[in-house]
């Protein structure tokens, strides 16, 4: 099991927010949970999230006056009870 994220360490450091805000997003309980590796990593064969953060980040550091709206949620493998391991 990975200790996955919502918002990528990566992509909080883009947020036009204090540094200390920063530095809490990153360890809070809400952007941090157990996730398979599969849905976290990218191998070959294999789209996890890290292929759309790592496109996400490359974007940004090329368009540095956009402004971006970027949303993310868990998904369960029973969505209605949202118990377990995000997939």
């Amino acid at each position: 099991m990975d200790c996955g994220h919502l918002l990528a360490v990566e992509l909080i450091n883009y947020l036009n927010i204090c540094d200390m805000c920063k530095k809490e997003l990153v360890v809070s309980e809400c952007n941090l949970f157990p996730q398979f590796p599969r849905a976290n990593r990218n191998k070959k064969g294999n789209i996890g999230q890290a292929r759309f953060e790592n496109w996400l980040r490359a974007y940004i550091e090329n368009n540095k006056t956009d402004k971006i709206y970027y949303e993310v949620e868990k998904i369960y493998l029973d969505n209605s009870s949202k118990k377990g391991i995000p997939i």
